[in-house]
């Protein structure tokens, strides 16, 4: 379902995002363990702004979130 790492979901919706958002707009993806970074870096390579995290109450990162700020 997921891929082999579980981010197969994330590299369809992530590319696709910036087409459907005005400007300013915003996301945010629950994350789960061990995957912050590498969805981060398709958050990036997307052309949105470096993500911000947001933890759970064992201090795992659990959501990312950014912007795309379109010219």
């Amino acid at each position: 379902m997921g891929g082999s790492d579980g981010l197969d979901a994330y590299r369809t919706l992530i590319p696709a995002l910036p087409e459907l958002l005005v400007t300013g707009g915003g996301i945010v993806f629950e994350v789960g363990l061990a995957q912050a970074e590498k969805v981060g870096s398709l958050i990036v390579g997307s052309g949105f702004t470096a993500p911000g995290m947001a933890r759970d109450l064992s201090t795992r990162a659990r959501a990312l979130y950014a912007l795309y700020p379109k010219a």
